[in-house]
């Protein structure tokens, strides 16, 4: 029984693998294999001239309160979830979204008109 056949009886399928791997994992078996790649880089030339992505936190400015942050991801705006929220709850006056949104403005009509009455 080849070493394919008998991770299939497990439920594992090596097929989806490049042919580097599933050649080694032919040769040296599944478990040897697993300990082999889990800490080295990749062995075949092809896979190897891949570039990886960069786990390096970038340094920028929350567009909420300004402070100065390390962000996980290169799309990040704001410092915390609090910042976050508090943006989409309570919008900048220079948004473009309240420019256009055609609110209603109290224009004062309605002063002067209530009396006091006394008892």
């Amino acid at each position: 029984m080849t070493e394919t056949e008998r991770l299939l009886c497990h439920a594992i399928d090596i097929n989806g693998l490049n042919p580097c791997d599933r050649k080694r994992i032919e040769q040296i078996g599944f478990d040897r294999w697993l300990d082999e790649v889990a800490d080295a880089p990749p062995t075949c030339q092809k896979h190897a001239a891949e570039p990886t992505k960069s786990k390096r936190k970038t340094r920028r400015n929350c567009v909420r309160c300004g402070t100065s942050f390390l962000a996980k991801r290169a799309d990040a705006k704001y410092c915390s979830v609090k910042c976050r929220i508090r943006a989409c709850r309570y919008p900048s006056e220079t948004d473009s979204v309240l420019e256009t949104s055609g609110t209603r403005m109290n224009t004062g009509g309605n002063e002067g008109g209530f009396q006091v009455i006394a008892a």
